[in-house]
């Protein structure tokens, strides 16, 4: 009896399980003028933005889904649009509650495709959908889940970015920065910040072709930053290993903290700096033209480049230390 009450079931299961197919389009025009801001909800929807002359907002928003489950209704999708004054509301609206029995979901196609005026500020949030984002000189603000973040030539006053496990990814960047990251990685090439932020936890850190005042931390990401330049940076990291390659000159301002990370710190040109270099268990390495040591044990070395007027101070536990000349 319950083994025909077994198959009973299965059959009933196997034959309630139903197709569905769920495929909606939207889009929408605001007229806008300059000082606007685009508040944007996304959901997990990829989000497209490139600029164009009109002082409009268009966006454009493809919604397909197909989909199979055993019971419950299909999911439903819609999206809220709404101006207040200068202001832009878009609000996806995805239910997914029909998942009372076996769903599965195999194919979806997901877009928010915008175009705006490159003066129009930016209010982003989603979860497990990509952001990517040109040619924006207004302040931009994006916070995601999984999502990645991908912005090319951005020209503003200040961007900040938040992730959980996506990546982040910027090009051709001018303007204050400032990035949180758990374990997605952040990778900036050919960036001018006035002052910039960025840390992750277990995300790798590479910075490349930048220059300003950076403060950069990563718990168990490695941090690699090559051609940089500026007055003041500031690295922190647990496990991370630590490798600069320096090409700004004159009087500089470096601080190197880790814990079993190694760290190697190599110039391209003369800096001005007095210089200390500290590890408990690892080994220093030192190897820079015109220096005045004036201390050197196996675990410290102390002295001055230049004329001595900036500051660099590494501080290792049980990471090894190398400053050099880039060769």
């Amino acid at each position: 009896m319950k083994v025909l009450i077994s198959i009973f079931l299965l059959v009933f299961s196997i034959s309630s399980i139903v197709a569905g197919e769920v495929k909606k389009d939207f889009n929408h025009t605001f007229d806008i003028k300059p000082g606007a801001v685009l508040f944007l909800e996304h959901g997990d929807g990829n989000v497209v933005l490139e600029t164009w002359k009109n002082d409009q907002v268009r966006v454009d928003v493809k919604y397909h889904v197909e989909s199979r489950s055993a019971s419950g209704r299909d999911r439903d999708f819609d999206v809220e649009f709404k101006q207040n004054n200068n202001k832009v509301y878009v609000i996806g609206h995805e239910d997914n509650r029909f998942n009372l029995g076996f769903s599965s979901v195999h194919y979806i196609k997901y877009t928010y495709t915008i175009k705006a005026p490159s003066y129009l500020e930016l209010d982003i949030y989603g979860d497990d959908g990509d952001v990517d984002v040109k040619n924006i000189n207004g302040r931009i603000r994006v916070k995601l889940d999984d999502g990645r973040i991908n912005l090319e030539n951005i020209n503003n006053k200040r961007t900040d970015l938040r992730t959980e496990d996506g990546n982040i990814k910027l090009e051709n960047f001018r303007g204050d920065l400032s990035i949180r990251s758990d374990d997605g990685d952040v990778y900036v090439n050919d960036a001018h910040v006035g002052e910039s932020d960025i840390s992750t936890s277990d995300g790798r850190i590479k910075l490349y072709n930048s220059d300003g005042d950076f403060y950069i931390s990563s718990d168990d990401g490695d941090i690699t930053l090559n051609k940089i330049s500026g007055k003041k940076l500031d690295v922190h990291g647990q496990d991370a290993d630590v490798d600069i390659l320096f090409v700004g000159k004159g009087e500089v301002s470096i601080g190197v903290k880790t814990n079993d990370g190694r760290v190697k710190l190599e110039f391209d040109n003369p800096v001005s700096a007095a210089f200390s270099l500290e590890t408990d268990d690892g080994r220093i390495r030192f190897d820079v033209d015109n220096a005045n040591i004036v201390r050197e044990t196996k675990s410290f070395v102390k002295g001055d480049l230049g004329s001595g007027e900036g500051k660099i101070q590494i501080r290792t536990a049980d990471g090894s230390i190398t400053m050099s000349d880039a060769f």
